[in-house]
Parts: structure tokens; sequence; C-alpha cells
């Protein structure tokens, strides 16, 4: 852990853990939500404790658990087939689907009351953000990003790092990957080089 302020730097044991993916804070700052690969090479959902002690897994394997909610009692994620739910973060009750969710979706972000879940469409480009309404699994477009000159676009960053954004909508920051190249005709002797 890095401070954002004065102090020192601070490491957290790793458990089983050889490769971490993907980390969000829970709201009350003291535990941590990631996905990592441990040592039998499968990626899991953990929640470590800031105050110390190793990583403890959450859920089932093939499971990956990825937005902790405004007031961290769910969880969103997915099944090992890709199919959305809500997970309870103390482990009782069940895991429930996300109407409006479909498999291929990735979560982007909670809206800061909880009723909303912003989440990243299949689609290739642009980009679409879909606002799901939990209580009722209304679905719809909220917005479509696309960078500002598509000239050598090559694809989005993957699943939940390639879009952040803030719970109120007002601020987002997305990654995309650009090619360019040069094609050079020369003549000579009747030969085409390229």
């Amino acid at each position: 852990l890095l401070p954002t302020g004065v102090g020192a730097e601070r490491s957290l044991p790793g458990g089983d853990v050889v490769q971490y993916d993907f980390a969000s804070f829970f709201p009350d700052s003291r535990r941590i939500l990631f996905a990592a690969e441990g040592n039998g090479h499968v990626v899991r959902s953990y929640i470590q404790e800031i105050a110390g002690g190793p990583p403890r897994v959450f859920g089932q394997e093939g499971e990956s658990a990825v937005l902790v909610s405004p007031d961290g009692t769910q969880i969103a994620g997915t099944t090992g087939e890709g199919l959305p739910l809500l997970f309870p973060v103390e482990g009782e009750g069940r895991a429930r689907a996300i109407g409006g969710a479909v498999p291929g979706d990735a979560f982007v972000q909670w809206s800061g009351d909880g009723k909303f879940l912003y989440l990243r469409g299949a689609e290739e480009q642009p980009l679409v953000i879909y606002r799901v309404e939990l209580a009722t699994g209304k679905r719809e477009r909220w917005k479509e990003l696309a960078p500002a000159d598509p000239t050598g676009f090559v694809e989005f960053g993957p699943g939940p790092k390639g879009v952040r954004m803030t719970p109120d909508g007002k601020s987002y920051a997305y990654t995309f990957w650009s090619g360019s190249g040069s094609l050079v005709v020369m003549e000579g002797n009747g030969a085409w080089w390229k």
C-alpha cells in the first residue's frame, strides 16, 4: 500500500497469490477486493483486511468478483460462464442475477446511491456504457465512447480496467490502442515492394 500523502509504504502478506489482476477498495477503506491467480494457476477473488493477515478466498472457483457496492454489502461479479450476479459480501443469502445485465458485459461502476450499475457492453466500437437499474432491471444506453480520431484504432482496453468512471458519472477515462504504419511503393524493374 502506498500513501497518497505523508506516510510510509506498507506490504500486505500475499498468501498463495502469485499474480494480481484487478483490485478495488471497500467503502470503509479497511478491506480490498481483488482478483488474482493463486498457486494452482486459477484466478479467484479474494478479500483482504488492510490491518493485516493473508487474503481470504471469496466466492467459488471461476467466479470473478469485481465491484463493491457503495454500502459495502454486495459485490457485482460473474460466474465462470459469464453470468452477471450480485454476491452478498458476508456470505449470507444467495447470489442473485442482475436483471438487465447480459453475459459479455463488463462492470464499470456502481452509482453513488447504489441503485444503478454501469456496464460496458460487448460492442467493439463505439464502446457503449449501459446503465442498469437494479430494482427493475431496466437497461438503457448511457454513453458511447470513441477516440476523437479513429485513424489507426485497434481496440479498447479490456474488461473493467479499460473504462473507469466516478460514481456520479460526471468524469470518466478509457484506454484504447491505435497503430499506424507507412506504405511505400517503389518502382524498379517492374517489381513492387511494400
